[in-house]
């Protein structure tokens, strides 16, 4: 097997984490949704705010999914409102799924 190509994350993705980084999370942890929905918990509300703020600005794809399961590719109209109200299960899942897309993805061929 050869490496083809690799794919590096998203811009928008890379400046969220920078957000989550900035209120104390740890970017090697956001595959856990107990520990980060824990620190969440632990959080000021300010905090909170700049996690939900950072969510609403940094909207992408994967993030629609976790509020609109029932539509293939979620409703961007209503992802903003839904971003705000999201509950801190719902934001430790969000960050679960930046974690997923925080890695770089390698493209292989078999010769």
């Amino acid at each position: 097997m050869r490496r083809v190509a690799l794919q590096a994350p998203a811009r928008q993705v890379l400046e969220l984490a920078k957000i989550l980084e900035s209120v104390c999370l740890d970017r090697r942890l956001f595959g856990s949704v107990g520990h980060v929905e824990h620190q969440l918990k632990a959080m000021s509300k300010k905090n909170i705010g700049l996690v939900h703020a950072g969510f609403v600005r940094h909207k992408h794809g994967r993030f629609l999914k976790e509020f609109f399961s029932d539509v293939p590719f979620g409703r961007a109209a209503d992802y903003e409102k839904c971003a705000k109200k999201a509950s801190v299960e719902q934001l430790a899942r969000l960050i679960k799924a930046c974690g997923f897309l925080l890695q770089e993805k390698a493209y292989l061929f078999w010769s």
